[in-house]
């Protein structure tokens, strides 16, 4: 069950966290310096990140109220208890969270005018990506409170001022003014930005699945439809196996804006593999797994099977009507 196994990683996570404090920051803090100027490919940058991963898990340390990303002095992130930000603080931006995806948003956001994140989490993306095109409007739509609060806070550190934060989750239909957010782990589980929340049941998250390793949070709900133009140019989704879902909703304005897609493609979404066989690309879609050094094109049958991220070592896809050089 995803909710145990959470349950498993955060009392693994703290136990960690509580025997790592007795080592003190000053053992940690020239690694994660020296481990950011080491060349990728040595023995020596291998060692280092081994090291790190331990140090990971002490957190950020407490004192530092925000911090700069080791190798990009011009993003500043907010201190919080948070999965996304331990990786950054420590590993930074090259070697850190999601580095291949965000190479290429910050490159597509600055090529378009009207952006859309669904499930922003602690902001990351938009401090990467609005700076890159600051006559566009960007526009994150993040759920949950604590990191509603964090995507606002990063947008005020960094000086942003295209951007702003819907503090709502993303549903198919508005049935309702208010939805049950589930969060995986219990409340201890990041608390200031927990990962894994959803809404509803969805390709990732079945009815039967045991629900009693789940906290809930009522939010705001805002229908999917209702957040795309016809300017649209740009999405991101990052919404834990409702992708699906909500991509049916926009389906026709998809089709007719054909915006570029940035979307998680899990190993257990084959819904959304459909959906992209079926609708995506006779509509001209091309699909691409990011990587850092190109985008790597997908076959049909790449699409049905293909685990981008035993692969690749990511997550996301790209879907995109633009020609690609």
């Amino acid at each position: 069950m995803v909710g145990l196994r959470h349950v498993a990683r955060t009392r693994t996570r703290l136990a960690l966290r509580a025997a790592l404090r007795f080592i003190p920051d000053r053992a940690f803090l020239p690694l994660r310096t020296s481990f950011s100027m080491t060349a990728p490919a040595s023995p020596l940058h291998s060692l280092q990140r081994s090291l790190l991963q331990a140090a990971r898990y002490r957190g950020v340390p407490y004192e530092i109220d925000s911090f700069v990303l080791i190798d990009n002095n011009s993003v500043r992130l907010s201190n919080a208890d948070s999965f996304i930000v331990e990786w950054l603080y420590w590993f930074g931006e090259q070697n850190g969270y999601e580095a291949a995806v965000i190479h290429w948003w910050k490159r597509f956001c600055a090529a378009s005018s009207h952006i859309v994140e669904f499930g922003s989490n602690i902001g990351y993306y938009i401090v990467q990506g609005a700076p890159m095109a600051p006559d566009a409007h960007y526009m994150a739509v993040e759920p949950h409170p604590g990191c509603a609060d964090l995507c606002r806070r990063n947008i005020e550190l960094n000086g942003i001022t295209n951007a702003e934060v819907v503090e709502a989750a993303a549903v198919p239909e508005l049935s309702s003014p208010t939805v049950a957010l589930l969060l995986p782990g219990g409340r201890d589980h990041y608390v200031d930005a927990p990962c894994g929340g959803f809404v509803g049941v969805n390709d990732v998250h079945d009815s039967n699945e045991d629900r009693r390793s789940f906290s809930t949070v009522t939010v705001p709900a805002v229908a999917t439809s209702s957040l795309i133009g016809p300017l649209t140019d740009l999405i991101k989704m990052d919404v834990e196996g409702q992708e699906h879902s909500l991509l049916v909703a926009m389906l026709a304005q998809l089709k007719a804006a054909r915006p570029t897609i940035f979307v998680e493609l899990l190993d257990t979404t084959p819904h959304l593999r459909t959906l992209i066989l079926e609708e995506l690309l006779p509509a001209g879609y091309q699909a691409f797994v990011p990587t850092k050094q190109a985008l790597v094109p997908l076959s049909t049958a790449d699409i049905a099977s293909v685990s981008t991220f035993r692969d690749f070592g990511t997550r996301d896809i790209i879907l995109t009507t633009r020609q690609i050089g």
